[in-house]
């Protein structure tokens, strides 16, 4: 796995706010090129082109990006040209060349949702991803396109392990979580997602939740029972705490996850 270059967060939080001003939209060119701009003053060891290359190759590199999206333009030029043939075929009542233009169809609208599931897949764990959260559950306005509950989950002191055993380290415990928590779970109503770093979220039916918190609560006591081997038989201890809010249609998932993120926050503290 490609080891990406960071920056100091407060860094690049003060150039955004530098760069940003009064304004209060952000662009991805945004968030670009303020990463290129900190990550120039602090590595400070080529000119600022190059180091720009590098970074968007980075950028192309998570999850094949680019090819991904030129893959998938493909297939849906090749659905519309395929769908005209169809109505052509009808249109002259040409039944061998509407039987060759629907397995077409068939092939590459399979091909496409294998795509999607690329996309939508984090590529360290195997689970969903914030794209699929956006464009799957969320409207254009990100509010919930339908009603709910979300838990919260956060590995214990991730830093602290990162810090002490390095982050291919950590990268294996992340790993090695989202299968134990995959494997625990089984259910087929709940949705898990990573969302950031060591912070996922699962998503399942309001009546689906208290059956959620009782294996969430004997999953957490598994993992405080046991110690785990990782790289570099590394032995760690591994564990997570994790809260519930229930939201409706319509509701914003920036209020419904920093409300959930609060009470997370004060769980951790008195943990």
């Amino acid at each position: 796995m490609m080891d990406y270059l960071t920056v100091s967060k407060p860094a690049f939080l003060e150039a955004l706010n530098k760069r940003l001003g009064n304004s209060e939209t952000v662009t991805i060119v945004d968030l670009f090129e303020t990463y290129v701009d900190v990550a120039s003053a602090e590595i400070d060891m080529l000119p600022k082109n190059d180091l720009k290359g590098m970074i968007f190759k980075q950028f192309k590199h998570y999850s094949d990006f680019d090819a991904t999206v030129m893959e998938s333009a493909k297939a849906i030029t090749a659905v519309k040209d395929t769908t005209e043939n169809v109505i052509m075929a009808i249109d002259r009542k040409d039944t061998v060349s509407l039987k060759h233009a629907y397995n077409e169809l068939k092939k590459y609208q399979k091909r496409i949702g294998e795509l999607e599931e690329e996309m939508f897949r984090d590529e360290q764990t195997g689970l969903l991803n914030r794209k699929y959260l956006f464009a799957n559950k969320l409207q254009a306005n990100y509010l919930f396109k339908s009603s709910g509950a979300m838990f919260v989950l956060s590995v214990s002191d991730f830093e602290t392990l990162n810090a002490q055993y390095g982050h291919k380290t950590g990268d294996s415990i992340i790993a090695l979580f989202a299968k134990t928590m995959t494997k625990n779970i089984n259910d087929a109503n709940v949705e898990f997602i990573r969302y950031t770093g060591n912070n996922f979220i699962l998503l399942t039916p309001e009546a689906n939740a208290s059956a959620l918190v009782k294996k969430l609560k004997a999953i957490q006591a598994f993992f405080r029972a046991k110690k785990f081997k990782v790289l570099h038989h590394d032995i760690v201890q591994i564990g997570f705490e994790f809260t519930q809010y229930n939201y409706a249609k319509d509701d914003s998932f920036d209020t419904v996850l920093n409300k959930a993120k609060k009470q997370l926050d004060a769980v951790m503290t008195h943990s």
